[in-house]
């Protein structure tokens, strides 16, 4: 059967920073509805299914053999084929290498950030106190 390629930018998915499950570019998912990338013919006898749902194949694109990643899942008594090829890596873009020179930047910045509040804390509850305020910042009320 011929399958047309969809190119997909990938993405964090929505809410996976609140979750904890924003692992760097391990759960990226793709995003939109991507742009045409060719096709290939596809086989599905040929795939060599590593477990009942997942496994690998290789087809010709663009002249020249790709690995694709296969899954399959069943939705209202209908199987369907999944085929993704991981062909960019994060590690290929050369400037996201760069990316590794911010991180002591980044360090440098949450720990000055810190270290302010740390030490304004209490300058702020002692000039608070100073003015008859109570601690949770709410005034002083009397007669």
């Amino acid at each position: 059967m011929d399958v047309v390629l969809q190119d997909f930018p990938r993405v964090v998915p929505e809410g996976a920073v609140a979750h904890f499950a924003a692992i760097p570019y391990v759960s990226l998912v793709p995003d939109g509805e991507g742009r045409p990338a060719g096709g290939v013919v596809f086989k599905p006898a040929e795939v060599q299914w590593s477990s009942d749902t997942r496994g690998q194949v290789t087809l010709m694109h663009d002249g020249a053999p790709k690995l694709f990643d296969v899954s399959k899942h069943t939705s209202r008594g209908q199987d369907f084929i999944t085929l993704d090829s991981h062909y960019r890596e994060w590690y290929g873009y050369p400037a996201q290498g760069l990316l590794v020179l911010t991180l002591p930047l980044d360090v440098v910045i949450d720990v000055l950030a810190a270290g302010g509040v740390l030490v304004s804390l209490p300058f702020v509850y002692g000039v608070r106190a100073l003015q008859g305020e109570s601690v949770s910042g709410a005034s002083k009320t009397g007669p």
